[in-house]
């Protein structure tokens, strides 16, 4: 059995292979659907388990094609796990692989393990009661839905369908897909302006100062909602409207970088998931408060001493054949070298409080104000 695993960077070439070769019986997606470009269509021959955070800017989108794949009769299966636009925790791939198994003996591909088919039953049984026990009704019945469909002709599959028929009368239940629609609205909303802004910030427009300011503006304000937030409904939402625009504004400086407006381009992002290098500096995690930051490079203009430096010829290095070894500039024996580490230049520190303005700015008009 092939299975092609795929997280955004790579996931486009997971599943246009999967339906270009006919070589794969399954594609694991991990935080994001299908390539625009190649969207699930009606002759597949593979299976597909997608993962998603609840806090993933893509939750919606994958939510969506999950429903797609179900209006196209994929053997599929959806798998939310609390986190942001990362990959799943280790339980939630061994529960893929699992998966992928159950799908490869109802086809036939692989002889039947009846010991593995109920201790599998018996864990989506556990899942479902946990949403039940957590006050989750709508995420209980789609858990009880979606093993139905699973253990379809795996002899486990009664029990699962009729405890998702009775849960669907449920007025929580249908309360619970109305929330779900209405959240995907509610972050479309809120990023809907400032994804405009980041957009007209791509173009060589005269108005490019005001845009900014604009847009930077409409950031603040959805940063402190999301920072004064107490439902947790509406804080889930905000933080993944807040992630999409992180990622808009980080691509939004990589194209005036492209265009050769290396001059005056400045991008300082944050929220990163874990510790991370990037072509703008490396995010990092206080100890004290706890919060990430993200040390950004700007550009600068040598002073005059530096001028001044870089013209004056500078001796050869000592122990070169040019210049014998200098008494006075050798170290003593017994003094330790320093374990200071010299300071970096040109950097300035950010707060991580959401993601912050993609700024462009002309070298000598420079202008950035740290998130407050």
């Amino acid at each position: 059995m092939s299975i092609s695993p795929g997280f955004p960077e790579v996931l486009a070439l997971a599943s246009s292979l999967a339906q270009r070769c006919n070589c794969a019986a399954g594609v694991l997606l991990n935080g994001a659907g299908f390539s625009p470009s190649s969207p699930p269509g009606a002759d597949a021959t593979f299976s597909v388990f997608a993962a998603v955070g609840t806090f993933d800017f893509n939750y919606s989108e994958v939510l969506d094609l999950d429903a797609k794949l179900a209006a196209l009769r994929y053997s599929h299966s959806l798998r939310r796990f609390d986190g942001p636009h990362q990959w799943a925790p280790a339980n939630v791939l061994d529960e893929a692989l699992a998966w992928f198994r159950l799908i490869s003996m109802k086809e036939g591909h692989e002889e039947r393990d009846v010991a593995f088919i109920k201790a599998q039953a018996a864990e989506a049984e556990k899942r479902a009661k946990n949403l039940e026990l957590a006050a989750d009704p709508y995420g209980s019945w789609k858990e009880y839905r979606q093993a139905a469909a699973t253990f379809d002709g795996l002899g486990e599959a009664p029990a699962f369908r009729e405890r998702a028929v009775a849960m669907k009368k449920e007025k929580a239940v249908r309360d619970g897909a109305k929330r779900e629609q209405q959240d995907s609205e509610e972050q479309s909303r809120l990023s809907a302006s400032i994804s405009a802004g980041l957009a007209a910030l791509r173009q060589d427009a005269r108005n490019r100062a005001d845009t900014r300011s604009d847009v930077q503006r409409q950031i603040l304000e959805l940063r402190r909602r999301a920072e004064h937030e107490k439902s947790p409904q509406k804080l889930r939402v905000a933080k993944r409207a807040l992630a999409g625009i992180f990622v808009e504004a980080m691509e939004t400086g990589q194209e005036r970088l492209d265009a050769k407006d290396i001059s005056d381009a400045r991008i300082c992002s944050s929220w990163p998931p874990t510790p991370t290098r990037t072509p703008f500096g490396r995010s990092v995690k206080s100890p004290q408060s706890g919060r990430w930051t993200v040390t950004c490079k700007a550009p600068s203009t040598p002073s005059a001493a530096q001028k001044k430096r870089a013209k004056t010829p500078q001796p050869s290095p000592p122990g070169s054949r040019m210049s014998p070894p200098s008494p006075s500039s050798a170290r003593p024996q017994n003094s330790a070298p320093s374990s200071r580490r010299p300071p970096i230049p040109n950097r300035r520190e950010y707060a991580n409080r959401g993601p912050t303005l993609t700024q462009i700015e002309r070298a000598d008009k420079l202008s950035v104000s740290p998130s407050r």
